[in-house]
């Protein structure tokens, strides 16, 4: 994060964590006002069918629940990628 923003602490932190088989990267920022967000990425795939998605929370009074915040936008991204050979949907000829 090289890039400060100047509402930010210079205290940020990162997280590397797997989910699903997804490289998940949780940047934790310290704002001015002592709440908490987080700027996500999300990388899944490999070779050339890796793909990266964002993901960025609003702010928090602690970084614990921003990071709850940010798991649930990792989880919802993730839950979208349904395999449709399982998919409980009906198709209708």
């Amino acid at each position: 994060m090289g890039d400060q923003d100047p509402n930010t602490d210079s205290r940020d932190d990162v997280k590397e964590i797997h989910i699903a088989g997804c490289a998940v990267r949780l940047a934790f920022v310290r704002k001015q006002d002592n709440r908490w967000s987080v700027k996500g990425t999300v990388e899944c795939g490999l070779h050339e069918h890796r793909d990266t998605e964002s993901i960025l929370t609003g702010t928090y009074d602690n970084r614990e629940e921003a990071e709850q915040a940010a798991i649930g936008q990792v989880t919802a991204l993730l839950g979208q990628n349904e395999d449709r050979s399982s998919s409980r949907v009906t198709n209708w000829n």
